[in-house]
């Protein structure tokens, strides 16, 4: 019997040059595969496409990438259209959502709203994947919001990593719009228990080094630590914007000695870090359900994170976990001393995620598209 097809379109997804990048979907692009065939269409902003193409790693994608023609930092509201006109100069994605008849555009803007234009040519299901900062940011301006509504209004399906980014839609939404959460997966055989992470002392922080994620609260709690004479370690996992201020202000708080810098890192080498961690440190402004949360749960290693967006569906403050209600460093601070000194049951944390798996995911996903 031959299998569905599915366009996977999304500008998130890991590149030749950015292997590191939004690894969660192409584990779900992975999870998808044991049940169709997966086509993952990637826009990739013009100078960037046109660089790598001189450098000759276009080919050497998983995805098939093509250039998006847009303004940089300038009218976000016609960011649509032009992938939809970056679409029609290249033709290819254009043939190839077309031709589509399941689509997932994860990404609800710009992605999603174009995806949604398709649904009105030919017999083919579309859904719309809502991951964190589509909806936590872009959902906030009125003229992208309204074309995002349109756009789940036309959709089979909306589908959100958690139930907060749902209940900002759906009180917004018309009332023909479906929308239901699907929680991303943990692969259980990667992320696996270790003893070393109950005598550690290390704390560990994965993420884009970016003030939204709370680099400086943690740069902060890091050096009243220090100052309350506590033995730890901080190892920052990430790349971003913020990297060389965040560096300098380590430096100028005398933390070179306990604050290790390992920019950006492969999925296959965040278990290992993980397995030499005393808790995850994650101290977002804004989430949708942040992946590495579910990892360390995973691997037994308990999070300290900001009570923000999905986090407290996944996180019992004081059961698998340290919820901050109020971010700054004093609190983070303590947040992160509770979680170093308390006695967690590894095992039990593990279980505390063992309902989310890849597969679990896949057929949330196969459901929104009528796959069977």
């Amino acid at each position: 019997m031959q299998k569905e097809h599915i366009v996977y379109f999304t500008n998130l997804y890991p590149l030749p040059w950015e292997p590191a990048r939004a690894a969660y979907n192409k584990q779900i692009v992975s999870a998808l595969r044991m049940h169709c065939d997966v086509d993952v269409l990637t826009p990739v902003p013009a100078p960037v496409w046109f660089r790598q193409l001189l450098k000759g790693k276009l080919k050497n994608s998983e995805a098939t990438l093509f250039p998006f023609f847009f303004l940089p930092g300038f009218g976000r509201r016609t960011y649509a259209l032009t992938l939809f006109m970056s679409m029609l100069l290249c033709v290819y994605p254009l043939v190839r959502l077309i031709r589509a008849k399941h689509i997932v555009a994860s990404w609800a803007y710009p992605e999603g709203v174009v995806a949604s234009l398709f649904k009105k040519w030919g017999n083919r299901k579309v859904a719309i994947h809502c991951v964190g900062t589509d909806i936590n940011y872009h959902f906030r301006h009125s003229a992208r919001q309204k074309q995002m509504l349109r756009a789940f209004d036309r959709a089979d399906e909306v589908i959100t990593v958690s139930r907060d980014l749902a209940g900002k839609i759906v009180p917004l939404a018309t009332a023909s719009t479906r929308c239901n959460v699907v929680y991303n997966g943990v692969s259980f055989e990667k992320f696996a228990l270790s003893d070393a992470t109950t005598h550690s002392k290390s704390f560990l922080f994965i993420g884009n080094l970016l003030t939204t994620k709370g680099v400086y609260e943690l740069a902060g709690a890091a050096a009243l630590l220090k100052a309350r004479g506590l033995d730890f370690t901080l190892d920052i996992v990430g790349k971003g914007p913020e990297s060389d201020k965040l560096k300098a202000q380590i430096s100028s708080d005398n933390l070179d000695d306990i604050v290790t810098f390992h920019g950006a890192v492969l999925h296959d080498d965040i278990p290992a870090l993980l397995a030499k961690a005393r808790a995850l440190v994650l101290p977002s402004y804004r989430e949708g359900v942040p992946n590495v949360i579910m990892e360390s749960l995973a691997a037994g290693v308990p999070p300290v994170a900001t009570a923000v967006g999905g986090i407290p569906e996944i996180v019992r403050d004081g059961e698998n976990g340290i919820l901050v209600q109020e971010l700054n460093a004093s609190t983070l601070a303590d947040a992160m001393q509770k979680a170093l000194e308390k006695d967690w049951d590894n095992a039990a944390l593990r279980h505390s995620v063992s309902e989310y798996t890849w597969e679990n995911c896949a057929q949330g996903f196969l459901s929104a598209l009528s796959i069977r």
